[in-house]
């Protein structure tokens, strides 16, 4: 910026990014931030009355609104993680129940109690591991599919990164540890005696059935409030796609135009070139209209500029009272370009 820009205070619309000092707090910030605010107001009357300022954290600035709607999907994954561990463990107990007799014979041959547990737990934290492991390998080629489904204006890049691994590890190393522990501890209550007796009945007895019973229930509800959840979403987004936007997007194919400033200084030539290709655009076959913006519907939130009225004069500026609208560029045919409707009046 050249001196006059960096003298013209009313230009408000920069924002700045800054790294807040060790046990600093955003509210501390806010206050701080604030009392400048406050302090510009005070010296410069005539472009900051009005004007504050506002401290965001920056993963809110990043995510927005989508964090919401991130904490649910992960509600949703977590589901069906308890559900995939209860089944699991599930058959884990009926494993157990069939290998009464085995457990019998390690414990007679001298396996304590704590070692028939360690073995049992090993072999849930083995199914576990090799889960994620595979969860990792879907993940990995899922990645792609979601990039290709993300535009590229939204700047989003989605990868595997060392605190993901260590995240997925840590679940899959407690889930095999905290769902093994019930049937192990199951498997390890032994009647040595009634279990090592030549023909004895091997099963689940009352006390694992009901444990069984209980994991049943609890797959039954999580798949539920999935189920539940999951329509709810679904009955969402129908209704997301029968809203009347005030435009059509059926048909509308779109392009981004970026002119080298080296080659097309001039505003002249720039209109000159932008002129051309909408004639050629338009000559296409099967093109009905065509036209150039600034911004794409619902992509940016525009520009700001000070308005006036036309054939009014100019109202006498007063300190906090500026004029100011969003505004977008478009080319004379751009709403008919859109589909929009023309309820009164007539297009530009």
């Amino acid at each position: 910026m050249d001196a006059a820009t960096m003298a013209r205070r009313g230009s408000h619309f920069m924002q700045v990014v800054g790294r807040l000092k060790p046990g600093v707090s955003a509210e501390r910030a806010q206050s701080d931030m604030s009392a400048i605010a406050k302090r510009l107001e005070q010296d410069y009357p005539g472009t900051n009355t009005k004007v504050g300022a506002e401290v965001v954290p920056f993963r809110e600035q990043a995510t927005g609104d989508s964090r919401i709607a991130l904490l649910v999907l992960l509600a949703g994954a977590a589901c069906v993680l308890l559900i995939a561990c209860a089944n699991v463990a599930n058959l884990l107990l009926a494993r157990g129940a069939s290998r009464q007799r085995e457990m019998a014979l390690r414990a007679a041959l001298g396996a304590g109690r704590m070692r028939l547990i360690r073995q049992m737990v090993t072999d849930s934290v083995l199914l576990s591991v090799a889960g994620g492991l595979a969860g990792l390998l879907i993940a990995r080629f899922g990645l792609r599919l979601l990039e290709s489904l993300v535009p590229v204006r939204m700047g989003i890049t989605l990868s595997l990164d060392g605190r993901v691994l260590l995240f997925s590890a840590a679940v899959a190393l407690f889930t095999g540890v905290f769902f093994g522990l019930a049937p192990a501890f199951e498997a390890s209550r032994l009647d040595l005696n009634e279990a090592l007796k030549q023909g004895a009945r091997t099963g689940a007895n009352r006390r694992t059935g009901m444990l069984r019973d209980i994991f049943v229930v609890a797959e039954v509800a999580l798949a539920l409030v999935l189920l539940v959840g999951a329509g709810l979403m679904i009955q969402t987004l129908v209704k997301l796609r029968s809203i009347n936007l005030g435009f059509k997007h059926e048909n509308a194919l779109t392009l981004r135009t970026d002119l080298p400033r080296t080659k097309y200084r001039e505003g002249t030539r720039r209109v000159q070139f932008f002129d051309a290709v909408l004639a050629r655009v338009r000559s296409l076959p099967g093109v009905e209209a065509a036209s150039y913006s600034s911004n794409l519907p619902l992509t940016a939130i525009g520009n700001t500029s000070g308005i006036r009225i036309e054939g009014r004069p100019a109202p006498a500026p007063a300190p906090g009272t500026e004029s100011d609208a969003l505004y977008r560029i478009g080319t004379n045919e751009y709403l008919k370009t859109l589909g929009v409707k023309l309820l009164k009046g007539r297009f530009f």
